[in-house]
């Protein structure tokens, strides 16, 4: 819009000036209130129309956002996951890494204590996911379910992270079972199958924790 108005305020000054300082015969008010009138009737509808299309256009990327966001948790949802399977593969140059993380307890937490306490955990779990994973390629796949991609990471820097992240969890009173799994990017699987192993893996932790611990032994 501010183009738009200058390009015009420009063109019409040295018009007006032309107009004056050159004239030869007769120059008719009328001509010069054309000038000024049709000028201002272009600089106003092709600003407004600007503005319109600016708007639409942050409307849309707004919509986009939303679609793509959690409005519990903030994470990426399972749109932006459909979204981006097909870029994740090529953020790695060495390995891609998967973490599946199911929360422990979730329904027991709903049932007995209520659903915003079930919210505040998952929303507290997904802060302590992002502060060692970050907010690129993490998902909540819904319901008490995260998985995490992770392009160029160390096998042992991963389960340092993984043990660091589930002890924090625990210091707040929650528990989650987690699963991962590695590929070299020459030998990477399908991006299913890779998180299809993590997955398993995260069942076998989850089946040992509800083995040996207080909550009621289900699985979600």
């Amino acid at each position: 819009p501010i183009q738009t108005l200058s390009i015009t305020g420009i063109s019409v000054f040295v018009f007006l000036y032309m107009c004056f300082a050159h004239k030869t015969g007769t120059l008719l008010e009328k001509e010069v209130f054309n000038v000024l009138f049709f000028s201002l009737l272009g600089s106003i509808s092709g600003t407004v129309i600007t503005c319109m299309k600016i708007q639409t256009f942050l409307s849309t990327e707004k919509l986009k956002e939303v679609s793509r966001k959690d409005h519990l948790t903030g994470m990426d949802n399972r749109n932006a996951y459909e979204l981006d399977k097909h870029i994740i593969p090529d953020q790695a140059k060495e390995n891609l890494s998967c973490v599946y993380i199911d929360v422990n307890g979730l329904k027991t937490i709903n049932d007995k204590i209520g659903h915003a306490a079930g919210d505040k955990m998952l929303t507290k779990i997904s802060e302590i996911i992002q502060n060692y994973f970050g907010e690129d390629f993490a998902y909540r796949l819904g319901g008490d379910e995260f998985v995490v991609f992770i392009p160029d990471i160390s096998k042992r820097t991963l389960i340092e992270c993984l043990d660091n992240l589930k002890e924090d969890v625990e210091k707040e009173n929650y528990h989650v079972a987690i699963g991962y799994a590695q590929h070299d990017i020459k030998t990477l699987p399908t991006l299913k199958k890779l998180q299809g192993q993590a997955e398993s893996m995260m069942y076998e932790d989850k089946t040992e924790f509800y083995k040996n611990s207080e909550f009621e032994r289900r699985h979600h």
